[in-house]
């Protein structure tokens, strides 16, 4: 948006979250007999309340003063001496104010800067009566929205609203409203926060992004970062404002290593997150929408179903994604010590030297029973060393037996 007079939109107002703007409020205006809160005084008040965007109810009420009304103040807003007699006092109007206000939002054009400091100063004055609200000023939400001249009047006039009675309290109060409205949806325009996007329900078909998180990074010169978003929500897809371990897919648009980048690098191994350009991005929503072929992780997440499983237990297994673990796939079990058993090497290799070193102590010890009964004159003693060499001979064998076995079994798992 842009003019000659200068009223531009900028580039920070993308990253405004429309979800964070206040939908219901009370639009409020005051009217004063000059502009210094210290010594001026409130001469009428109006309000305008709103729920979800609509406009339920409105309150309107000039205010006794009892001194005299500059005629600077009455050229601006024509309100005169005479019109105010008869009018109730501040304190009635403030106590009426303050219930119809309850405790909703107080929205209003320079607000914080004029009429909440009126406010204040006259509950000091009032006992039982207090603004314990929140205040939303519209003009602070145009400054971060558009450049050039942002009076509530110059609005109006960029949006094409009509305030009938500018510069008296109710009037002013519709179009505040009014102005404010025009901006939430000039927002929703631009937004690039995942908030902002209504799912949408209309589209169908076996072709969309059906549930899957998308993130988005950076800009692309003929394709801006909402546009995107819109086609990722038009076909199902869910965004997201950041990278997390739900995150499907992370589409960087401006091909820069951002911190959303990093971030997606990071959990590649744990989740196996798709870091895709905007060419990819533009051929994965064709495929989506022009019924020619199915998007592939649609496939993919068809033919597998998915197990529960805990990010631990798919980090330590080193699987690609925790929520796409394939049915039978088993993660490796872990010991008493938290460490995996096929990691485990240090263990086996000591039972294979203790196996190896009792095999040939036997065999030793064997062939000393075998020398012994060879020199030996006596006949049973002869015999008893030949069985007792046979005992230990057939042990050392069968250790060795278990042990080739072991080896064998290993291989094949």
């Amino acid at each position: 948006m842009g003019d000659k007079t200068g009223f531009y939109i900028q580039e920070y107002a993308r990253t405004i979250s429309v979800s964070k703007l206040p939908e219901s409020y009370v639009s409020m205006d005051t009217e004063t007999t000059g502009l210094d809160f210290n010594k001026d005084h409130i001469i009428e008040i109006s309000a305008l309340k709103v729920v979800e965007g609509k406009p339920i109810d409105k309150f309107s009420s000039l205010v006794m003063c009892e001194f005299p009304i500059p005629k600077q103040a009455s050229e601006v807003n024509g309100i005169t001496k005479k019109m105010l007699s008869g009018a109730p006092p501040i304190h009635e109007v403030m106590h009426y104010f303050a219930e119809f206000s309850s405790d909703m939002t107080l929205l209003g054009h320079n607000v914080n800067g004029f009429d909440r400091r009126f406010i204040e100063r006259e509950c000091l004055k009032i006992s039982n009566v207090s603004f314990d609200n929140e205040w939303f000023d519209t003009l602070e939400l145009a400054r971060k929205m558009y450049t050039g001249h942002l009076k509530l009047s110059d609005l109006c006039e960029q949006f094409g609203i009509e305030n009938q009675q500018s510069h008296r309290a109710l009037s002013d109060c519709i179009a505040t409203h009014e102005c404010y409205q025009a901006m939430r949806l000039s927002l929703l325009q631009i937004t690039t926060d995942a908030n902002d996007f209504a799912p949408n329900q209309s589209f169908g078909g076996d072709k969309m992004l059906d549930g899957l998180f998308f993130v988005f990074t950076g800009e692309r010169q003929n394709l801006s970062q909402h546009a995107a978003m819109q086609m990722a929500i038009d076909r199902g897809a869910r965004l997201q404002n950041g990278v997390t371990l739900k995150t499907d897919y992370l589409v960087n648009l401006g091909g820069e290593t951002t911190g959303k980048v990093k971030k997606a690098i990071e959990y590649q191994g744990r989740t196996g997150i798709k870091i895709i350009d905007a060419s990819q991005f533009i051929d994965l929503c064709n495929k989506c929408g022009d019924g020619i072929d199915t998007v592939k992780v649609k496939v993919d997440k068809e033919k597998i179903k998915p197990v529960q499983v805990t990010h631990e237990e798919a980090r330590d297994a080193k699987i690609e994604s925790p929520t796409m673990l394939k049915q039978n796939q088993k993660v490796t079990p872990k010991n008493e010590k938290g460490c995996h058993s096929k990691d485990n090497g240090i263990g086996r290799k000591i039972i294979k030297i203790v196996e190896i070193s009792l095999a040939v102590v036997l065999g030793f010890f064997a062939l000393i029973c075998f020398a012994a009964t060879t020199v030996s004159s006596n006949t049973s003693s002869t015999i008893t060393g030949l069985v007792v060499f046979g005992l230990i001979f057939a042990i050392g064998c069968l250790l060795l037996l278990v042990s080739a076995l072991g080896k064998k079994r290993k291989k094949k798992q």
